[in-house]
């Protein structure tokens, strides 16, 4: 066999499957309810899976949350990204990117202060 992707199996499209229902049914409960007016069987019965199913994804509400919220994050960054990307192409196109750093976090956020160099002033 070569080294090309390899299609998923069935087992891995329904573990795929179980979780993404998962993670649906805690984003709209949490989103109706408040994390706090939520429970765990709740969510599990929303996903229509069984409580011990949801535990093999997130053991507790608290990881669910934390699965919820990075899932947020990647797609905020993914959006600022390809905004970021666009902005470098219609630069580029315009001539005006030859001298343009493509920005990154490390260029766009200043790091706080060492406790060393806080002291030096």
């Amino acid at each position: 066999m070569g080294r090309g992707h390899m299609p998923i199996g069935r087992r891995e499209r329904a573990k795929q499957a179980k979780r993404e229902r998962i993670m649906t049914a805690a984003r709209e409960l949490f989103a109706e309810h408040g994390v706090s007016g939520v429970t765990t069987q709740q969510i599990a019965h929303r996903a229509d899976v069984a409580i011990g199913t949801l535990y093999l994804y997130a053991s507790t509400k608290a990881e669910l949350l934390i699965m919820v919220q990075n899932e947020k994050f990647a797609a905020a960054i993914d959006s600022g990204l390809a905004i970021r990307a666009a902005q470098l192409g219609k630069n580029i196109q315009s001539g005006s990117a030859d001298n343009e750093q493509p920005q990154t976090l490390s260029t766009t956020w200043a790091a706080p202060p060492t406790p060393q160099a806080a002291t030096d002033r």
